[in-house]
């Protein structure tokens, strides 16, 4: 709907995908039901890093926006909340407990998109 908006270019994540996220959960019920037990504290998030600037722009380019995404600094970009620069998780330890191989990033958002250009079609 904005001609423009500016996203912060200087912070690191990864994006996590809920229906990825609800799928390595559903992975540990199913183990666990299964009788393997697990313990200690894991991370998870969809694989590669990424910046906010980048994410937006991955998503302008999936719906072929016209709106300006203008790269900012933390600094100029003045919220109440404070972010972290490098907010990146380690998800090796998931990886080999489930055995798994965690989706990139930006399959897992051209497969959220894709699900809710088909639920907006409709």
């Amino acid at each position: 709907e904005k001609e423009s908006i500016s996203v912060v270019n200087d912070q690191y994540g990864c994006p996590t995908y809920a229906a990825d996220l609800a799928e390595i959960i559903m992975n540990f019920v199913e183990d666990m039901e299964n009788g393997t037990e697990y313990s200690g504290i894991v991370n998870y998030c969809n694989s590669g890093v990424t910046t906010w600037f980048d994410f937006s722009m991955a998503i302008k380019e999936f719906i072929n926006s016209s709106c300006k995404v203008i790269p900012v600094s933390t600094s100029q970009y003045i919220t109440a909340a404070r972010r972290p620069q490098h907010s990146v998780l380690d998800t090796s330890k998931i990886s080999k407990m489930l055995k798994t191989e965690i989706p990139f990033w930006k399959d897992s958002l051209h497969q959220c998109m894709n699900i809710l250009a088909e639920k907006l079609s409709r």
